[in-house]
């Protein structure tokens, strides 16, 4: 089992996002409506979801010694897909 710093704040804040996440994919009703899309336009807010989520959780459990590219680039590509979340729900 992995004893690292911060182990259980990370665990934490994973069971968050993955929460948040399921939430709000629930109020906009995909789980019980996921067969009835039939192009990319209907899924993709949940595919910018699934983004926003997996980025969230490879910042969380990046190790962050320093600032590296690769934590620039996941809050960066975060924060786009975030960003291009409500368009896609509105089909702007």
């Amino acid at each position: 089992m992995y004893k690292g710093k911060y182990f259980l704040l990370k665990s934490l804040l994973t069971i968050l996002i993955l929460l948040l996440m399921m939430y709000i994919a629930g109020i906009l009703e995909y789980f019980s409506q996921f067969q009835a899309f039939d192009n990319i336009t209907g899924i993709m807010p949940f595919i910018l979801l699934l983004c926003v989520t997996g980025f969230s959780f490879a910042l969380v459990w990046t190790i962050h010694k320093k600032i590296s590219t690769s934590t620039i680039v996941f809050s960066l590509m975060t924060i786009f897909c975030s960003l291009l979340f409500i368009p896609a729900i509105t089909g702007n």
